[in-house]
């Protein structure tokens, strides 16, 4: 999505660049560098954003690529008793054969999609912005979309959802 998302902004925001990427001559890592540099306002924190999308990739690039790692997000804990002194539940991690949905890991991975959904609006806000002013009734539904959408990204981050150095799963036995 990163990648989509880098090519979307650059070909929108930057001249010369929907040529490029249309010829085949623009890598995903090289839009990014096109677009970002340009963008001071779009994070609400004191962040600048290529700092902030350095910090995702490095928290999900463990995930990439197929490692290892990327398989620790379908364990999921199998109580099987609780502590006779504690009342704390033991059990297993077992490998997801199943199909399970493992609620906290799906959360985390929503949240991350979120992100991707409230950069792309912004970047859809920047890029069509002459349209947008000249078509209300889009510009009023873009908005309303961006509000759900921002409600959702609020409870992730009340949540604390996107902190995914270990998937949330496993990371909640952790004592």
């Amino acid at each position: 999505m990163e990648d989509a998302l880098d090519c979307f902004a650059a070909a929108a925001l930057v001249r010369g660049a929907a040529e490029s990427w249309e010829q085949g001559q623009m890598k995903p890592s090289d839009a990014a560098k096109l677009w970002t540099g340009m963008v001071t306002d779009m994070m609400p924190q004191q962040v600048p954003l290529p700092e902030y999308r350095k910090y995702l990739r490095r928290d999900f690039n463990l995930y990439s690529h197929c490692s290892n790692q990327l398989c620790t997000w379908n364990l999921f804990f199998n109580p099987r008793a609780r502590d006779g002194q504690t009342g704390r539940l033991q059990g297993t991690l077992d490998l997801n054969i199943q199909g399970r949905i493992i609620n906290c890991n799906a959360h985390a991975i929503d949240a991350f999609e979120t992100a991707h959904i409230l950069e792309f609006i912004e970047l859809i806000r920047r890029a069509y912005s002459r349209l947008l002013a000249s078509k209300k009734e889009l510009l009023e539904e873009l908005d309303d979309i961006e509000a759900g959408i921002a409600r959702i990204m609020e409870k992730h981050n009340a949540h604390r959802c996107q902190e995914v150095r270990r998937p949330p799963e496993v990371a909640r036995l952790e004592p």
